[in-house]
């Protein structure tokens, strides 16, 4: 419900549920919640699936998946740190072959500390959950990022939106 309403604010804007674990909800009820919220947001809502991994699992969970992944996935969802990300992104290419120009992949930052202050140099960077770095370097990173990695676009956690949205009012229309 909340996406739907949310969804009236905005015409562009895609909204999606990240990723709801198998096992927790009914296939066929989770089907109609998903077409009805499809229906309202005008085909603007995306779902998430798969499997629950722990974080003592999920490396070897997310790699045994990432082959399954990149032969059926219509979006793959790439966390992490640089490095651990650039290594997940190999393994996709390798799995997906001609099929993955045709992947849409988004990255989650969980936590966005974006200072505010352009003038203030330094480099962004992202750690295993988080965004952070000067206003200026954000911007400069997060497009350097769609490029090196393929990244069609980014997800933050609701907690994090106030601190994005000068990065989201510069980065607009790019």
């Amino acid at each position: 419900m909340a996406l739907a309403v949310a969804a009236q604010a905005t015409r562009t804007l895609r909204f999606g549920t990240l990723v709801l674990d198998n096992d927790f909800r009914h296939p066929t009820v989770l089907a109609k919640e998903a077409a009805t919220l499809d229906l309202l947001t005008d085909g603007r809502f995306e779902i998430g699936l798969g499997p629950y991994a722990s974080a003592h699992t999920h490396r070897r969970a997310w790699a045994a998946n990432a082959a399954q992944a990149a032969r059926e996935a219509d979006i793959i969802g790439v966390t992490g740190s640089d490095e651990s990300r650039d290594e997940r992104m190999a393994l996709i290419r390798a799995e997906a072959g001609e099929r993955y120009r045709l992947i849409e992949f988004n990255t989650l930052y969980m936590r966005v500390q974006v200072d505010g202050q352009p003038e203030q140099g330094g480099s962004a960077y992202s750690d295993l959950a988080g965004l952070m770095g000067s206003r200026s370097a954000v911007i400069e990173y997060l497009p350097q990022q769609r490029e090196l990695v393929d990244i069609s676009y980014v997800v933050i956690i609701g907690s994090a939106i106030d601190a994005f949205a000068p990065v989201v009012a510069t980065l607009a229309g790019r």
